[in-house]
């Protein structure tokens, strides 16, 4: 659990859904794909070498890394870029 929470950078919060990717730069891509609330994520990191993670949500750029829950039974593409 910790490896998927704190270094893939994965975990639920009490807003959303935080996505903090911590990996190293022998890290390319990798896709999780989590159920919260009855929605499915599928978060796709793309390691670029670079600090923080840009977000995007279902194709829409957002700020922060929290992606906001969706309604049960919805699927939520997340793409991050670090």
């Amino acid at each position: 659990m910790a490896v998927s929470q704190y270094l893939l950078g994965v975990r639920p919060d009490y807003d959303g859904l935080v996505v903090d990717p911590c990996i190293g730069a022998e890290v390319g891509e990798f896709t999780v794909r989590r159920t919260i609330r009855g929605a499915e994520y599928v978060i796709t990191v793309t390691n670029s070498g670079g600090k923080g993670a840009s977000l995007t949500v279902d194709g829409v750029a957002i700020e922060g890394n929290h992606v906001p829950y969706a309604a049960a039974g919805s699927a939520v593409q997340v793409t991050a870029t670090v």
